[in-house]
């Protein structure tokens, strides 16, 4: 891989314009020093300190050693800081965008999957289609798959509650007859299980009331954190003969 980086990179820059002229002005400024005894390059002043020819002179290092050494910690100063910068905002480096940006496709596919990819490029495309400029960058790409994929994948978590919920009326004789439920419960999401020792109101991540109706169904909160736990009238408000499979511990996926 980093052959073909190299090699790409190369092609890259040899087949650019701004590299030949780059080239034939340092080579006219050199062959004119060199043929000519009144043009010179660089200060005939004092020499620098960390000058390749003091440093030859003056220490045990060779002129290899010491140019090699600098070259090389230069690029990696480089690497760092093109590491810094996100594949989103990356300009002009094609040995970045082309490989890291179909290597970053295929992860966001195995992500948020194929088809919410495919939404998020078909609104792009809508948006900008056919008109003049600005045209779309990587950002605004961001953005349309931000909001087609949830808020899960911008920092926050999409947690999925599957409850199932029945209303009884019973009589004096502790019959039970099945009603309609709509109502409005508690549901929330914790750091740690209510009612135990080491649960107290920092550990609430998020809590509200939401409809309740008769039978099965998926509840959906959003979190800033990843919860522990999260369940439906997690403080027993309600009657109910089995308190005790209300809150459930989160399973992450």
């Amino acid at each position: 891989m980093f052959r073909k980086v190299a090699a790409f990179e190369l092609r890259h820059q040899l087949g650019s314009p701004v590299f030949w002229v780059a080239f034939g002005i340092f080579f006219l400024l050199a062959f004119a020093a060199i043929t000519n005894p009144n043009i010179h390059s660089g200060s005939r002043g004092n020499t620098n300190y960390n000058a390749p020819i003091a440093i030859i002179r003056t220490t045990r290092v060779s002129k290899t050693d010491y140019l090699v050494g600098r070259f090389t910690g230069a690029f990696i100063a480089s690497m760092v800081m093109f590491a810094a910068v996100p594949l989103a905002r990356v300009e002009n480096q094609g040995c970045i965008h082309h490989y890291k940006g179909a290597v970053a496709m295929y992860r966001l596919k195995q992500t948020v999957g194929e088809e919410t990819i495919n939404r998020a490029l078909r609104r792009m495309l809508a948006e900008y289609a056919f008109k003049p400029t600005p045209h779309p960058k990587s950002t605004d790409f961001l953005a349309f798959l931000r909001q087609e994929a949830g808020p899960q994948y911008d920092g926050k978590y999409d947690v999925a509650l599957d409850v199932e919920a029945h209303k009884f009326y019973a009589d004096s004789k502790g019959r039970e007859t099945e009603a309609p439920m709509n109502e409005a419960v508690d549901v929330g999401a914790f750091l740690a299980e209510p009612g135990k020792k080491d649960f107290d109101k920092s550990k609430i991540l998020t809590m509200g009331h939401q409809i309740v109706t008769s039978g099965k169904r998926t509840l959906h909160l959003v979190t800033l954190k990843p919860p522990a736990f999260a369940g439906i009238d997690p403080f027993n408000e309600w009657v109910d003969r089995n308190s005790d499979d209300n809150v459930k511990a989160a399973v992450g996926k």
